[in-house]
């Protein structure tokens, strides 16, 4: 049986950090489990900034397939998804690198549209994309890696959620995961028409949220990407912060996109659903304190002390019931 990748992760957290300190000269402040790993370089500068570094892989017939999406698609899908890590630690991105493995189906028109956008997303996100590495395989994937930086009074982690804290969420949730049902129930690059339009752009176009994820540094308490599901990644900002995550219902269902209501209607899919358990949004989920809420913040739940009956997770309030959230987005080969 194919290991999960949670539990592929559990693996990697026990054994991998007892190399830390040893290889690193204790540079390491934040090693596997968070977004993206939290470098220390006072030695090599006397301000207070570190570095923030993150990768993350695109690859044919696991995140997408040919008949979905143009070049232009994977090589922003595949730009913004990595870069969305560096705003979610209140970061700035500082540039990237891309690994790429050209599939028997890349021509060189195809390759010049993707380096095309590849620049255009370099271009309007401030992240120079400054080298990486090509070869030849049976399929094509796109591995990118992005270096940030940020002032280390103002990190965000996952693990820093308080008590007493309101639940943020910046950007949408679910119109990705409607426009991937939509693919896979009808595999083309049309645009699509009506709602379906919003749908099928935030699944092939998601925008990492930098602008916002910056702003954040000084406000929330914890932060992390949405790229799993709502359920999923709330449980594990939940678990990292040693508390419980409430979700209400009627706030989730408040901020869900007119789109995503409208399609879901029409093709008879739950909305709610979709929010919860739909992945590749790249929102943003943070905690804070209601006085520091951001105008672009949209708040969703609450944060609560975890303790004897009341225990570490990510919960779904609906007023009169509370129920445990579990499930999430997993990608899988598509074949």
């Amino acid at each position: 049986m194919t290991i999960s990748e949670d539990a592929a992760l559990r693996i990697l957290k026990r054994t991998l950090p007892r190399a830390y300190s040893a290889a690193s000269g204790r540079k390491v402040r934040v090693g596997i489990g968070d977004d993206a790993a939290l470098l220390s370089h006072g030695q090599l500068s006397p301000s207070r900034q570190e570095l923030v570094w993150t990768v993350d892989a695109c690859e044919e017939d696991t995140h997408f397939l040919w008949q979905w999406m143009t070049p232009e698609d994977v090589a922003h899908k595949a730009f913004h998804a990595a870069l969305s890590d560096i705003p979610a630690m209140g970061a700035a991105p500082v540039a990237a690198l891309c690994q790429l493995t050209l599939g028997p189906r890349v021509s060189a028109a195809w390759l010049s549209k993707f380096a095309e956008q590849q620049r255009e997303c370099a271009l309007t996100t401030s992240t120079p994309l400054v080298g990486g590495n090509i070869t030849l395989g049976e399929s094509t994937r796109v591995i990118t890696t992005v270096l940030g930086s940020v002032d280390a009074r103002r990190v965000l982690l996952r693990s820093g959620a308080k008590p007493k804290d309101e639940v943020w969420l910046i950007g949408q949730i679910g119109v990705a995961g409607a426009g991937l049902r939509l693919l896979q129930a009808r595999p083309t690059r049309s645009r699509g028409r009506g709602s379906q339009v919003a749908c099928l752009e935030a699944f092939r176009r998601p925008r990492a949220l930098v602008s916002e994820g910056k702003k954040l540094g000084p406000l929330a308490h914890a932060c992390m990407d949405v790229s799993d599901g709502l359920a999923r990644d709330a449980g594990q900002l939940a678990e990292a912060s040693g508390v419980r995550v409430v979700l209400e219902q009627a706030g989730v269902e408040a901020i869900l996109s007119e789109s995503l209501k409208d399609l879901a209607r029409s093709q008879g899919w739950d909305a709610l659903h979709l929010a919860l358990q739909g992945g590749e949004d790249y929102a943003l989920l943070a905690t804070g304190p209601k006085e520091k809420r951001p105008r672009f913040a949209q708040v969703i739940g609450r944060v609560e002390q975890a303790g004897r009956g009341s225990p570490v997770g990510a919960f779904l309030s609906s007023g009169t019931s509370l129920r445990a959230l579990a499930g999430g987005f997993v990608h899988r080969p598509r074949k």
